[in-house]
């Protein structure tokens, strides 16, 4: 395993425990760790306004990604960091997306997809262990 440190946002730090064979990439305020060409996990970080709660972001963001039926929703923590989880499908593959808190400025969108259709809740125990979130 490597350990990897990338600058997500201001004052906040992703620390990356994968194998080699993971590819990082940065843009602005995103990371993107790439194993193959199908399995990937991106991690954003998003300005959120003060007035609105993480799950205001959350659900917005998320009524305007899935476009078919509802996502299935589960409490989760990340990184230390409870979080809103969302199963769904965009009708080839199944995406796991979470939101959680990092301050009152932002919040993190984590998302995972292995290009399979069906559950991968269970799968993704191991990457969430292998992900740090900090403030730096």
């Amino acid at each position: 395993m490597l350990d990897r440190s990338v600058v997500l946002c201001r004052g906040w730090t992703i620390v990356l425990r994968f194998p080699p064979d993971w590819l990082l990439e940065q843009r602005d305020n995103l990371v993107i760790a790439r194993k193959n060409s199908v399995e990937d996990l991106s991690i954003a970080a998003v300005e959120k306004v003060a007035q609105y709660s993480l799950w205001d972001v959350a659900e917005a963001a998320m009524q305007r990604h899935v476009r078919q039926g509802e996502p299935d929703r589960f409490p989760a923590v990340v990184s230390g960091h409870p979080a809103f989880g969302y199963e769904w499908s965009d009708g080839v593959q199944t995406i796991l997306t979470w939101w959680l808190e990092l301050d009152s400025e932002f919040c993190a969108r984590v998302e995972y997809a292995n290009g399979t259709p069906g559950r991968i809740r269970d799968q993704s125990d191991t990457l969430l262990a292998a992900i740090e979130i900090r403030c730096s």
